[in-house]
């Protein structure tokens, strides 16, 4: 087998339109890859989400990226050309009221047995592996764009556990409460400087949005406390749908970060990336199995699976078998077959007439190759 094999796929659901994107880019002579997703919302998204994709082919076939090239930079400067591009394009369009539409990106490189990944919102890149013996700590916090000069609290656990798959993208749901602090630090509110701008909300249906519970009680020194009980939980993870409201109208977002959304980017919603990494080097020694499986995708695919789930799945003998065996039409095939079932999940889950946008990518990479 090659070093690395691709395969994805997309889903309408019950939609209207296809506002998912993604996109892959290979330099085999380098061993260069980019690969990634972008989940659309709102009036434009689809557009947003569009453009955002044929920027980053532009970005890569005009070589901006090669094997000297400094990534975590090269990423930043991504999502920073995008966000400008997707200003002026709105308002050529004529609809720059700054809440026509945004869109979610998450993008994996692998450059000099480094994988990179970049993220805004809520579209989740995973690793997957056979073995139990992955850690998080694993992964490495390169930077926050949004804020580049704020140390991380690096928490490691004396007795952390062993597990078959890693979250690579970073978290920014409301009840993040590293978000919400630093909305609080870039972007306190003018009436009240001890809160941000925005409200960190539960969501609940049938209600004014700006009448939701709120996701953070405070101490006496302001610290945000953290209440656990949602309203109602959003996918099978058990997460609750939580969402950003400002003050004086019942538009909402579902994500502290995004591109696009300027309306909320004015109250400290962020287009800037966080990026994390992990070495293939130290992986490769780590395991066994040297079979391993990178899975970028839209919400539409986490609604219905845990992380876990979908690591067993891809690599089940029977789509390894076929990796293996179909080095051209292999990994697509697998990328298929998952839709396929996400698909049905979806409609047990959800309804047939409530199922989302799903795209997914699918990246098995040979460590061997690295070892040798």
């Amino acid at each position: 087998m090659d070093f690395l094999k691709f395969g994805f796929e997309t889903d309408i659901g019950s939609s209207r339109c296809n506002q998912d994107r993604c996109f892959v880019w290979r330099n085999d002579n380098n061993r260069l890859y980019v690969f990634g997703v972008a989940d659309g919302h709102g009036r434009l998204g689809e557009l947003v989400a569009d453009t955002v994709k044929n920027m980053m082919m532009e970005f890569l076939d005009q070589g901006e990226l090669d094997v000297d090239t400094n990534v975590p930079d090269f990423l930043e400067k991504c999502f920073d050309c995008f966000q400008e591009k997707l200003q002026s394009l709105l308002e050529e369009f004529g609809v720059f009221d700054g809440k026509t539409g945004g869109t979610t990106l998450s993008v994996a490189v692998i450059s000099n047995n480094i994988l990179f990944v970049a993220n805004v919102a809520d579209s989740s890149i995973i690793l997957c592996t056979r073995e139990k013996k992955l850690q998080q700590t694993m992964v490495k916090h390169v930077r926050d764009c949004a804020e580049p000069l704020t140390e991380q609290l690096l928490v490691k656990s004396v007795e952390e556990p062993s597990v078959q798959t890693l979250e690579l993208t970073s978290n920014h749901s409301a009840d993040c409460v590293n978000e919400y602090k630093r909305m609080l630090r870039t972007h306190p509110s003018k009436s009240n400087p001890n809160v941000p701008e925005l409200r960190f909300l539960y969501d609940a249906h049938h209600i004014p949005k700006r009448l939701c519970k709120p996701i953070f009680n405070l101490s006496e020194t302001f610290e945000p406390i953290l209440d656990p009980s949602g309203v109602y939980y959003k996918n099978v993870c058990r997460d609750w749908g939580t969402i950003v409201v400002p003050t004086t109208d019942d538009v909402h977002l579902a994500f502290t970060r995004s591109l696009g959304d300027f309306f909320f980017n004015s109250l400290g919603v962020s287009a800037k990336p966080e990026i994390q990494s992990i070495d293939l080097n130290e992986l490769a020694e780590r395991l066994e199995d040297q079979l391993v499986c990178i899975v970028a995708a839209t919400d539409g695919l986490w609604d219905n699976w845990l992380p876990e789930h979908v690591g067993k799945f891809v690599l089940d003998p029977s789509c390894i078998e076929a990796v293996k065996t179909k080095p051209d039409i292999g990994a697509l095939r697998v990328a298929q077959s998952l839709m396929n079932r996400n698909t049905m999940y979806g409609k047990r889950n959800f309804g047939v007439n409530n199922l989302d946008n799903t795209t997914v990518v699918l990246a098995y990479i040979d460590l061997r190759c690295i070892l040798k």
